[in-house]
């Protein structure tokens, strides 16, 4: 033999399966032609067969380790470093190569053996070596560390610290971790779940406000495009508008609603007045939020170059119109804020109509009998002036749905006279035996039409008659009764049943044309007629004008009772044949089969015609029918708007309250105090996010008024104003006030704000060198045997890295990330980097922002991801998350390995560093972890890693871990490898990991620490102590005080 080694390939293995067992012994009736071909892997007798990444053939069932088992040799050796991925079901294929078959075969050895038996049974056939068992012999180069802290921006901060007040929500505790219930212990199940699920979406919304299914849905957008910083800014904004102008709208009604418990008062004689002052104070409140609202919608308009007016409409028709081609996003943010505005324009009307039923009140109940008194007469003017208001009002809120209404109506009345359906006339008699059962088929069928085009026209004009009625509220002295859409309802009921009946006679003529008949809108008729033939005692409606119903259903059943022939598509199709016949006589020379044939082709030509004039009249027909409904929909909505108006201004009740109902008006003043706080938090909260708007466009430091120097730590007001911290609390306790426009200021109305820079540090870890020994380990690489394992970046290499500019910003992380390639490719030309998350929405999120910066990236779900990072230098990263699995992927010519965010499990963090940290690199890795100020997680696995892992970020306050800061325990590479070994050796990777790509799992010890910087008994069990020796000295005073004789 020419060779001493042989190497090949588990896909070579499984493919030589046929050549390597013997075929079945069959008799057969021939000899064998050709010999059988044996594999050569199984022809020589090896000395040694060494199966690299034994656990390939774990199973012991797949082709490659069956051909396994069969080579001959003297020696087996498997060679692993994953031997066991579920459990000890994995040995057995390993033992079977290994001709254990004793072990393999014999279940009951293994339901009976012990740990003990195990590792003396296995410490004779197993051989076990970890990195840093065998550091002289790898030369691998040494890891370097670095942690990179980035500081949150205001806006994402404003973001967090929302989610965090939500998460204390939804899980019943305070900021500080504290029940807020008495009953609700923390050691709930329910409530360490739901703190299990808020921690994920925090962390996730740390990375982006992209990452997770929840965070996407709370900004409207499940898959929706990846938003940038600013984008996420103007959400927020928009949502907090939201929310602010709702909580007022509560608030106002609160007002009204006790001004109505008030002028129910039977037994207060001036009710009336009291009332008023209330709906006054409610109608201040309103029309100063109308007055924004308008101006808001103004500046919208003008920003988007519409035509604009001092009083814009709440909604002109040219923001709608169903007609133009526009895209919705032309419209900016017009729908939302014209909404606002009706809402609020609403609860205007409602204040002065309720004022103007207040003056009527004053006047018919306090002793005004005289109606030529002055007095009298001015309240009289009032209240019509009232009204007069609270009318424009309501025809402001209706001309936008009056306008749509109208202008469908114009149409219809403008296509008089519409169209006319023309009569069919008889066919001639030209003669002719063969034609004279089609003659008679196409005269029924001309008569079925020809009434049934009377019927059409007669319901037309019913249906046009209605549909030019003239909207209520047209003629200005026309008194509102509040019942208008009421009073519609019964021609509205007959508009529709015409409309249906119009549509089943347009589908019997489209059956009665092309014999194809609509089985929908006959279903439809049948059931409208059977329920209105009902009966109401059942409890059943008998829907839609029932008389109506039943009268157009009889006389559509004796239009169809005239239909005996078929269609015209049939009678086409009779002729047809008939003249392909009579063409054939006529051929053979029959004289009266020609004569015949001339006669049925000019009565094919006359039903032919018949038929596409016909089939015309069907479409036109059609086209009427859905502008009729367009029309009668949009008088709808004009009356459905119309009385919803009048529900906002109906009776609270129908008699006077014998007396004061006093619990409920306190109900409605105590939620008008709580909707009012809410209140003007959310709208300093407004003010706020609009601040940080404007300070992304302007970079200028803000001075204090009233010390005239920089603001660092500051507030801002409600009103906009920004102050000191410290001299707007001296000046508020004394004056109240805002120091500029003089507005009166409550506690509620201060907004925290900080122009302290802040920017990314790095924390730079070295090893301190021990004494030495005669038994000290020496490092990776030849050398001091304490060179550092963690790098330090200088000032100018960060200082650099910093004023890489990117073209648009995805949050401080992403683009903290994408400077760092950035710097790459420019200073380490052709140097590759694997980032790693454990949340694979975040990778998804990641690669659409590489993919703006053009940094290639490629992962490992795709196809040939795996070889393009390997062999494409355009792909300068490889995205890598914890739900895949990793183990014994070889991507060695990486460099650089980001880790996202920290992780509470290492053994998820080193599957992603040993993935480049192993045999044949030879360039030194840089680990850089990517933290946030926020995320700082306490590392909760305990064993040797813990004192690797026991890092914390110096002296920073930490809103998801508290103030742990503080210098870790200084390590050495040597011990480094010895944690990490002993960390993927005690860990399953996949028992670390939550479903559905949630992250890993955190233990309940490690949960309270990550949200709240403390243990759970530390926070929770405090302030039951508290209670309970409380309790003890309140009652241990009372019994002296008993004692002594003081009570």
């Amino acid at each position: 033999m020419r060779y001493d080694v042989v190497l090949t390939t588990y896909a070579v293995l499984s493919k030589e399966i046929h050549h390597a067992t013997p075929p079945p012994d069959r008799i057969t009736r021939h000899e064998k032609r050709h010999e059988r071909r044996v594999s050569p892997l199984v022809g020589i007798s090896w000395w040694r067969v060494c199966l690299d990444e034994a656990q390939m053939v774990e199973s012991g069932v797949s082709q490659a380790a069956r051909v396994a088992r069969l080579i001959p040799r003297c020696n087996a050796w498997a060679v692993s470093g994953t031997p066991l991925r579920k459990d000890v079901q994995d040995l057995f294929g390993l033992l079977l190569f290994l001709r254990c078959d004793y072990f393999a075969n014999k279940s009951a050895v293994w339901n009976y053996m012990d740990k003990a038996s195990f590792k003396s049974i296995f410490g004779q056939i197993a051989l076990r070596h970890s990195k840093d068992k065998i550091r002289e012999e790898l030369h691998l180069p040494p890891q370097k560390r670095v942690v990179i802290t980035v500081p949150f921006t205001a806006i994402e901060d404003q973001h967090y610290t929302e989610l965090m007040r939500q998460m204390c929500d939804a899980c019943w505790l305070t900021p500080e971790g504290l029940p807020l219930q008495e009953g609700r212990d923390t050691s709930d199940p329910e409530v360490i779940e739901r703190m299990r699920e808020w921690l994920v979406r925090l962390r996730q919304t740390c990375l982006h406000a992209n990452v997770g299914r929840k965070n996407r849905k709370a900004f409207g957008a499940r898959n929706g495009a990846l938003r940038t910083v600013h984008e996420v800014l103007e959400i927020m904004i928009e949502q907090n508008d939201t929310a602010w102008k709702s909580e007022t709208r509560e608030m106002i009604m609160n007002k009204i609603k006790a001004g109505h418990v008030m002028a129910f008062a039977g037994n207060i004689e001036h009710r009336a007045r009291s009332a008023l002052t209330l709906y006054e104070e409610a109608l201040k409140d309103t029309q100063s939020y109308v007055e924004s609202c308008r101006a808001e919608l103004l500046l919208e308009r003008q920003k988007l170059g519409k035509s604009t007016s001092e009083q814009p409409d709440v909604l002109t028709t040219e923001d709608h119109d169903t007609s133009l081609d526009t895209d919705s996003e032309d419209l900016g943010r017009i729908p939302v804020l014209c909404k606002s505005l009706r809402l609020f324009l609403e609860l205007e009307h409602a204040c002065k109509f309720f004022i103007a039923t207040t003056y009527h009140q004053i006047k018919e109940k306090e002793d005004l009998d005289n109606p030529k008194s002055d007095e009298y007469r001015r309240y009289e003017e009032l209240e019509v002036s009232w009204y007069e208001q609270a009318k424009a009002i309501r025809r402001e809120l209706l001309k936008e749905s009056k306008g749509r209404a109208q202008q469908q109506m114009a149409k219809i009345s403008s296509r008089k006279p519409y169209y006319q359906i023309s009569k069919i006339v008889d066919l001639p008699g030209l003669g002719g035996i063969e034609a004279r059962s089609i003659l008679e088929t196409m005269d029924n069928i001309s008569d079925y039409l020809n009434a049934q085009a009377k019927q059409i026209h007669t319901w037309r004009m019913k249906i046009v008659d209605i549909l030019l009625l003239p909207l209520v509220d047209d003629d200005d002295d026309k008194d509102i009764t509040g019942d208008e859409y009421d009073d519609s309802l019964k021609s509205q009921d007959e508009l529709y049943v015409y409309i249906m009946a119009l549509r089943t006679l347009i589908a019997d003529r489209g059956a009665a044309v092309n014999g194809l008949r609509d089985t929908l809108v006959e279903h439809e008729m049948k059931a409208a007629e059977k329920q209105a033939k009902g009966k109401e005692s059942n409890g059943e409606e008998r829907g839609h004008a029932p008389e109506l119903v039943i009268e157009v259903a009889n006389i559509r059943r004796k239009l169809q009772a005239g239909l005996t022939g078929g269609s015209l598509k049939g009678v086409v199709s009779g002729v047809r044949s008939l003249i392909t016949g009579l063409q054939w006589r006529a051929d053979s020379g029959d004289t009266r089969a020609k004569a015949e044939l001339d006669v049925n082709q000019k009565h094919l030509a006359r039903i032919q015609t018949i038929a596409t004039q016909q089939i015309k009249t069907i479409a036109e027909l059609e086209k009427e029918q859905d502008m009729f409904r367009g029309t009668m929909n949009q008088r709808l909505e004009y009356y459905r708007q119309f009385q919803r108006i009048s529900d906002t201004v109906a009776k609270w009740k129908e008699d006077l309250d014998e007396t004061f109902d006093q619990s409920e008006f306190d109900k409605f003043e105590s939620l008008h105090a709580q909707k009012k706080d809410l209140v003007a938090v959310l709208k300093t909260k407004n003010t706020y996010l609009t601040h940080l708007r404007t300070e992304n466009q302007n970079e200028a430091m803000p001075e204090c008024i009233i010390c005239q120097d920089v603001i660092e730590i500051g507030v801002i007001t409600t009103c906009g104003h920004k102050y000191c911290k410290e001299c707007i609390n001296t000046w508020w306790h004394q004056h109240r006030t805002c120091p500029i426009c003089k507005k009166r200021l409550s506690s509620s109305e201060f907004k925290d704000i900080s122009f302290k820079p802040k920017d990314m540090k790095v924390q730079e870890e070295t090893t301190q060198v021990p004494n030495t020994s005669s038994t000290a380990t020496q490092a990776s690489t030849p050398g001091d045997a304490g060179t550092s394992i963690y790098s330090s970046m200088s000032e100018t290499m960060l200082k650099e890295i910093k004023m890489i500019d990117l073209p648009s910003s995805y949050g401080t992380k992403i683009d903290s990330i994408a400077r760092h390639l950035l710097y790459l490719r420019a200073n380490d030309p052709g140097a590759k980097s694997i980032i790693f998350s454990q949340f694979s929405d975040f990778l998804v999120v990641l690669r659409g922002a590489l993919r703006s910066f053009k940094i290639g990236a490629s992962s490992i779900v795709e196809r040939d991801g795996i070889a393009r990072f390997k062999s494409d230098p355009s792909v300068e990263t490889f995205l890598l998350d914890a739900k895949s699995d990793s183990s014994g992927l070889n991507l060695v010519n990486a460099t650089y390995v980001f880790l996202c965010e920290p992780l509470i499990n290492p053994a998820l963090e080193l599957q992603a560093i040993a993935r480049v940290h192993r045999i044949g690199q030879k360039r030194a890795i840089y680990e850089i972890s990517v933290k946030r100020r926020l995320e700082h997680m306490g590392r909760g696995s305990g064993g040797a890693a813990d004192a690797v892992r026991k890092k914390e970020e110096d002296g920073e306050d930490d809103e998801i871990m508290g103030q742990d800061g503080g210098r870790g325990e200084r390590v050495k590479e040597e011990s480094l490898d010895q944690a990490n070994s002993k960390e993927l050796r005690d860990a399953s990777v996949k028992q670390l990991l939550r479903k559905k790509g949630d992250g890993e799992i955190v233990k309940e010890c490690d949960l309270w620490k990550c949200l709240f910087g403390r243990p759970r008994t530390a926070a929770v069990a405090r302030p039951v102590v508290e209670r309970d020796v409380g309790r003890l000295e309140r009652v241990t005073a009372a019994v002296s005080r008993a004692t002594d004789g003081r009570f």
